[in-house]
């Protein structure tokens, strides 16, 4: 039986689907309530940009003996980085899953937006994935890669200092698989604090689409909040003095 593929997309991205190999994620709930016997040849459905966890958790678990529709490419939205990699307290804010390892200080963050995303609350214009969407991933990436791979030793509770991002657009990012890859390209350990260097890119369909360079360091929570304290009180003074 041949397979036949879709890609699966948020409701947002409507526009992207219509006419193309590519349903809404309210399609696939219909789709999925029908019989083997509607389909002439398997599919095998591809997750893209914009779909709600919830909603494909729920379809997965309800057709797991289904025998002509693959949900496997379906199962990776249980990959999402967890929220302590992203800094993000509601599971379909963070829009990366977690990091893997792919070289010598090389790293892949798949792209794996849920509609229901901040950024994404508004609204939706065009079939393309909006700028501010990457940056946050390109955010989302360098937390990620620094918790999970260079942890700030001797304390749980760390904080990140923002030094540069600078950020580029070269192609659209359309509502299909994608992925960030960073390479860690400065490393400055000390006793009380990491600075990192990165570069990142966000690739899709073999094209870079967008690229990142982010200087950050980590240090323990405890220092920066009583820094913190200070310079808020120095600044309320000024205001209302």
């Amino acid at each position: 039986m041949e397979n036949h593929e879709i890609v699966v997309v948020g409701d947002q991205f409507h526009q992207f689907a219509n006419g193309k190999n590519a349903i809404t994620q309210s399609q696939l709930l219909a789709l999925s309530s029908l019989p083997d016997c509607c389909f002439r040849s398997k599919v095998r459905l591809t997750l893209g940009q914009g779909v709600r966890h919830d909603e494909v958790s729920k379809v997965i678990e309800a057709n797991g003996l289904a025998q002509n529709i693959d949900f496997t490419d379906l199962q990776r939205i249980g990959q999402r980085a967890p929220g302590t990699h992203s800094h993000k307290r509601h599971i379909h804010n963070t829009v990366i899953a977690k990091p893997e390892p792919i070289g010598d200080d090389l790293y892949s963050c798949a792209l794996l937006i849920d509609e229901r995303c901040e950024l994404m609350g508004d609204h939706q214009t065009g079939q393309h994935i909006q700028g501010m969407i990457l940056i946050e991933a390109f955010r989302q990436s360098f937390l990620a890669v620094s918790e999970e791979f260079y942890p700030l030793e001797g304390t749980n509770k760390t904080y990140f200092v923002i030094n540069s991002m600078e950020t580029s657009f070269s192609n659209f990012v359309f509502p299909l698989p994608a992925e960030v890859r960073v390479n860690v390209t400065e490393c400055d350990a000390k006793p009380h604090r990491v600075r990192l260097r990165m570069e990142m890119t966000v690739e899709q369909c073999g094209t870079e689409c967008a690229s990142c360079k982010a200087l950050f360091t980590v240090y323990p929570e405890s220092v920066i909040a009583e820094k913190e304290k200070q310079l808020a009180d120095e600044a309320a003074l000024k205001v209302t003095q």
